[in-house]
């Protein structure tokens, strides 16, 4: 493993962590231990995102998504629709779900993963993180100073000034 990319946590236990090489290490110990995934790929894994112990995605270069339902022991993978690299994916629940990267890239799903669609961004920025707190409210964040909020499940984007210069590499609400 070279580097790891994101880590992401269901509760106190279990955990996941994505990164290069098609790398996913699982935790069910809250990170005392760490077991190697096979995730049947070798690209970049930039992402990673569960709604439950079970269900869960990755996402990565040339805009690769996994998904697992049986958490992390086997891996499919899913017709994004793109080919820019994914720097962030986000579920809402089993169903809805977003996906941010390169160019302004912005993918949704509403059947869990079975289809995605390009939503219109007329960002160039590279987009790296993606939080919703419903099914229509969320925030992308990246370079470029980027911040844009969306009230319609991505359709639409407003501008929202960040006050600061560089880039924003994640945003999350509680």
């Amino acid at each position: 493993v070279e580097w790891l990319s994101k880590v992401f946590f269901i509760n106190k236990d279990n955990g996941w962590s994505s990164g290069t090489g098609g790398t996913i290490l699982k935790t069910v110990d809250g990170g005392l231990t760490w077991n190697l995934m096979r995730s049947g790929v070798d690209l970049s894994l930039n992402s990673i995102y569960f709604v439950d112990k079970s269900l869960g995605w990755a996402a990565g270069t040339g805009g690769l998504i996994l998904k697992t339902r049986d958490g992390g022991e086997t891996w499919e993978k899913e017709i994004s629709g793109t080919e820019e690299s994914l720097a962030s994916i986000f579920f809402i629940d089993p169903n809805n779900g977003w996906g941010v990267g390169g160019k302004g890239t912005f993918i949704k799903t509403t059947d869990g993963g079975k289809q995605w669609n390009t939503q219109i961004n007329r960002n160039p920025e590279w987009l790296r993180s993606v939080f919703f707190i419903d099914a229509n409210t969320g925030w992308t964040v990246g370079s470029g100073e980027t911040i844009y909020k969306t009230s319609d499940g991505g359709t639409t984007w407003v501008p929202q000034a960040s006050g600061v210069s560089g880039w924003l590499e994640s945003v999350y609400f509680v």
